[in-house]
């Protein structure tokens, strides 16, 4: 059973077709967002809100997942990472085709490795500066990032 839909949210979004990834047909409804909750609704659903947008003509969707991302040192240089949000990406897999940059032994050893996968993954103006997994990820663990991410362990962990 579902809990009803509240009277009052901060946030809402009207007119827009919801997609919600299932393979049905999209339909018109109401998103409202209360506490960093989603609640969806029918097009009659009509709560009170603190900001109200108008997505008549536009359709929103759950985030997307790319599985397969080759933009974790972006994520670095630019927490924003607007490319991928404004497509709907809202979580990343990095650390992909058994490579990944953390743990390095030694710091010419991954500047080594960034320059050999700058091809794929750019090599933007960051300070290189960690070398195990922990220290990789406090790295982005002290940014406020506009979409999550999800690391995959490089396949020479522990050489």
């Amino acid at each position: 059973m579902s809990e009803p839909l509240p009277n009052a949210v901060e946030l809402v979004v009207t007119g827009a077709t919801l997609v919600d990834g299932s393979g049905a047909a999209g339909r018109r409804g109401v998103v409202g967002v209360r506490e960093r909750r989603l609640h969806i609704g029918d097009a009659g659903w009509q709560p009170r809100a603190a900001r109200t947008i108008d997505a008549s003509g536009l359709v929103v969707t759950p985030g997307f997942i790319d599985l397969h991302s080759h933009g974790g040192l972006v994520i670095l240089a630019d927490p924003r990472h607007e490319p991928k949000v404004r497509q709907g990406v809202t979580t990343e897999v990095i650390g992909v085709d058994g490579n990944g940059y953390a743990p390095f032994a030694h710091r010419e050893d991954l500047l080594a490795f960034v320059e050999l996968n700058a091809g794929l993954d750019g090599r933007p103006a960051i300070t290189y500066d960690w070398d195990t997994m922990a220290s990789y990820i406090g790295r982005y663990d002290r940014q406020q990032r506009a979409a999550h991410r999800r690391h995959r362990l490089g396949g020479r962990a522990g050489h």
